[in-house]
Order: structure tokens, then sequence, then C-alpha cells
């Protein structure tokens, strides 16, 4: 069973150096969670190229703004700049198995969806070190804090519960063996009394189904997570017909 650590925010009208400084922020303080989230290598389609440095550490602002300047999208015939749409970047650790982990970002988009910003690791498997609650929660809450995001998960894809409506669109926001909800989403929750929850620094909510990682095959973690899914309908109804305006940045 794998596990990949998704962070999601709406559409946000931010400039290139509010986006440099959010990331260069998050990447100096993931590094200060574990090594292994701290010597990034680019996502390169030669063996050489994809052991090269995606930046330096700490961070070079010059460089990390060149890095977004080359995940900037174009419209494929005319080649005319889709500013809404952001930017973004991917990077892997230079590890092998199990201890590999790859990084992709789309940040900066202010497109008409509802989460259009997120942040990823995947790799999460069984033998990566990072594979741990207590790590994986400080991971969590500090790619959410770098960036304000309004949610994010922890999640295998074994989990077999409800997360799409019937139209088969994706219930967001959704829960996972983590979970974190910005304050404007935890005001709407009432998280269920048999799941570990708590409060955030920054008055959002953190919930956790177990200690141990999530697995499939436990119906107690099931029940758990089922719970949770029901606690955010609320969320997930309000949100359903939403047609997003962009935020301004308040960085």
């Amino acid at each position: 069973m794998t596990y990949h650590l998704n962070i999601r925010w709406s559409p946000r009208n931010e400039p290139l150096r509010a986006c440099v400084r959010r990331l260069g922020r998050m990447l100096e303080r993931l590094v200060a969670i574990h090594p292994n989230l701290g010597d990034w290598r680019r996502k390169a389609h030669t063996i050489a190229a994809a052991y090269k440095p995606f930046c330096t550490m700490p961070p070079s602002q010059t460089e990390l703004e060149a890095i977004l300047l080359r995940g900037r999208y174009f419209a494929s015939a005319s080649r005319e700049l889709i500013a809404d749409l952001g930017y973004s970047a991917a990077a892997w650790n230079g590890l092998d198995e199990p201890q590999a982990l790859s990084l992709r970002l789309h940040v900066g988009a202010y497109s008409r969806r509802l989460y259009p910003n997120e942040v990823e690791i995947e790799g999460l498997g069984p033998g990566n070190e990072l594979l741990n609650g207590a790590l994986l929660k400080r991971v969590l809450l500090t790619i959410a804090e770098c960036w304000a995001a309004d949610w994010g998960v922890v999640e295998t894809w074994a989990y077999e519960g409800l997360t799409v409506d019937a139209n088969e669109k994706p219930l967001l926001p959704y829960g996972g063996w983590l979970t974190y909800l910005s304050r404007e989403l935890a005001e709407k929750v009432s998280p269920p009394h048999d799941v570990q929850s708590e409060q955030t620094p920054d008055d959002g909510l953190f919930i956790q189904v177990s200690e141990e990682p999530f697995d499939a095959a436990n119906p107690i973690h099931v029940t758990r997570l089922d719970a949770i899914q029901k606690s955010l309908a609320p969320i997930q109804r309000s949100l359903s017909s939403v047609s997003y305006a962009p935020r301004s940045s308040n960085e």
C-alpha cells in the first residue's frame, strides 16, 4: 500500500515573487523535518540530467524564480501565455527505493476551478522513513502554512469509501489518513468524536485516523475515515456549485 501527500488551495492571483518566497520557505522548512526532504533533484528525461540539483540549499530566490518561469503555461498553437494557469515544477530526492520521493507543485493559478493550486509528494511506500504519522503531520502542516492552503491530506488510493458524487465528480475537500482543514473550512466541520483531532496554530483543524499508517483492510480505520468523509459532506455540498473568483495574495 502506498500513500501520497496532497495539499490544495483555491484560485489566488499571486505574483511570481510571492510564489518564490513561499517555495523557498517551504524547501527550507522541509529539510529541518527530515534529510530525505532536503536534496531535491530535477525531473528529466536522461539519468545524467535527473541527478542535477533542483536548486541550491538554502535556495536562491533568483534560482527559484527561473524554475517557476520555466513552468509557465502557453497555448500549444499560438504560444500565447496562459497566465491564469500559474506555474508548475517537479523534482525528486535522488534516492533509491524505498526512500525515493517525488515533489510536484502547481502554484500561482487563478483559473476558475475549485482548487487549481496544489503541492504533492509521492513515493510514500513500505520502508520509506517518511511513512510515519508524526513526521507526515509536520510535513502536511508545514506545507499548508507556507502556502496558506485550504486543505490537505495524506491518503492512499486503496481506500474505497465515498470520494465521488453521483456524477463521478470528486467530493472536495475529502479526508485521508491525515487531514488538514483551514480555519475557514474547520469552522464548518464537527469532527467525529472517536477520531483524533486538534486545532492547529493557524486555527485550522488536523484530523488523524490512526497513529499507524491507514490500512484499507482494517475495518476500524475504514469506519473512522468513512466518518470523516461524512463530517465533510456539508462543505462538499456547499462547494459543489461554487464558481471561484481569484483571491489576491496577502503575501
